[in-house]
């Protein structure tokens, strides 16, 4: 968990239905994490500093709370150099792959972005999403990216989640820059 977000939880995240993320999405990454959708994969996806990240934490430590097993945050670059060095070492990728799916109740991989595909990187996305596919694990994507962009890297991914995903589009300005020139 990385520090910045140890606190982070549904009751301190800052909703403003005016011109930020509605409480309904609130209420819906809660009630995913709680079990009471059947889709086991949350995509929060859509401009940066809207909070993604703080709701995906926030829904992962619920998981965690809920099925009292271990949950992994972890950045997508480093999942995906973490997948490369193992491919490099001679390791079993898939079995890597499945080890991951099965050692963790939730998986949140954040900040998916287009700069981390390469060939490789979008056979070993679609390796995790397929896995967390068969095995209806639960899975996190925060992500920039328009849920389109995924039929454009691979159709087997698109199609993967579009079955198994509630998909939030976050379409706000930058809070970050908006508490700053508030500040100004």
């Amino acid at each position: 968990m990385p520090k910045k977000f140890a606190e982070a939880n549904f009751r301190n995240f800052e909703f403003n239905e005016s011109d930020g993320v509605p409480k309904e999405y609130g209420v819906t990454c809660y009630h995913w994490a709680q079990g009471k959708y059947a889709e086991n994969c949350l995509i929060l996806c859509g401009n940066i500093g809207n909070g993604k990240t703080h709701l995906a934490i926030s829904a992962m430590k619920e998981v965690f709370a809920i099925r009292t097993g271990q949950s992994l945050f972890i950045p997508s670059g480093e999942l995906f150099e973490q997948l490369i060095v193992s491919t490099y070492n001679h390791d079993n990728k898939v079995e890597n792959i499945k080890s991951l799916v099965h050692l963790y109740d939730c998986l949140c991989i954040d900040g998916l972005e287009r700069r981390h595909f390469t060939e490789a990187s979008i056979e070993n996305l679609y390796l995790l999403i397929n896995r967390v596919y068969l095995e209806n694990s639960k899975l996190i994507i925060t992500t920039n990216l328009a849920p389109e962009v995924f039929k454009e890297l691979d159709e087997r991914i698109y199609s993967r989640l579009h079955e198994m995903s509630i998909i939030l589009p976050f379409k706000w300005d930058d809070y970050r820059m908006r508490e700053k020139i508030a500040y100004s």
